[in-house]
């Protein structure tokens, strides 16, 4: 595959983006840039890194020159039999993609059973690296992986079930991040008093030209003075929310003698 790179660099310079359109119906423009036996990696538009997207969760992928790379049938074809990509690598996606729970993933340990709910937020850690975690939604399971969707990304993750620690759930965000979300409330309820201000005096003046100077003024005045008062009370707020979070996070450690995921 990677001596293809190139023609897939000049197809792309010549034709435009590539399309990967995932089981579950989303899109992705970006570049394809390399085909392995069960990954792909493509870089989305804006991204600095290629990902590595698991084939099974792959419905298409359409080239910038027309060419479709089809992932829904049981082999791995090209429309376009001329097409560099072309593979007679055997998927066969009815035996690995399982069907999904519509309630969501269930834990097991001693006979204790816990369900994490579909869409619920978690992290999930490496069993190898604990340091290493994936934070996102939970979209369900295949036979071998949880499907992640994470924070600002277009498309979801696939986690090998082999290769998780631990699924963390309830209170996930650190003290920081409530005190910062707190500082960022207090910012626009300043804002918005400020606001308030100038649109007041602007109805008042009767859209007065002359006065708009001294009303813009007079409400970001009122917004910094205001902003002394709510963006402190926010960080309050938010530390306080952070403490109360406290001991609310769920650890649930995955292996023999732990939890096991239900498949």
């Amino acid at each position: 595959m990677k001596h293809f790179l190139p023609i897939l660099f000049l197809t792309g310079l010549l034709f435009g983006q590539d399309t990967l359109r995932t089981v579950s119906g989303q899109v992705v423009i970006g570049k394809l840039m390399e085909q392995e036996e069960e990954y792909v990696f493509f870089k989305p538009d804006g991204a600095q890194q290629s990902q590595k997207i698991p084939i099974r969760l792959i419905k298409e992928i359409r080239l910038g020159n027309g060419e479709i790379i089809d992932f829904g049938n049981d082999y791995l074809t090209a429309v376009n039999n001329n097409s560099p990509l072309k593979d007679s690598t055997m998927v066969n996606n009815n035996s690995i993609i399982a069907q999904e729970d519509a309630s969501g993933l269930t834990l097991e340990k001693d006979g204790e059973q816990v369900l994490i709910p579909l869409g619920e937020w978690v992290v999930v850690s490496s069993a190898y690296d604990p340091s290493n975690t994936v934070r996102g939604i939970y979209l369900g399971m295949t036979v071998d992986a949880l499907r992640i969707q994470e924070k600002g990304e277009s498309f979801e993750r696939g986690i090998p079930i082999d290769e998780i620690g631990s699924i963390f759930t309830g209170k996930i965000k650190s003290t920081k991040e409530y005190v910062w979300g707190g500082i960022k409330l207090g910012g626009f309820v300043s804002l918005g008093i400020g606001g308030f201000i100038i649109v007041t005096f602007l109805i008042d003046s009767g859209g007065d030209t002359e006065a708009l100077p001294s009303i813009f003024l007079f409400g970001g005045v009122w917004t910094v003075i205001s902003g002394i008062f709510t963006v402190p009370a926010g960080a309050l707020l938010g530390f306080i929310r952070g403490k109360v979070a406290e001991g609310k996070a769920v650890e649930y450690v995955i292996g023999d003698g732990e939890w096991v995921i239900v498949k």
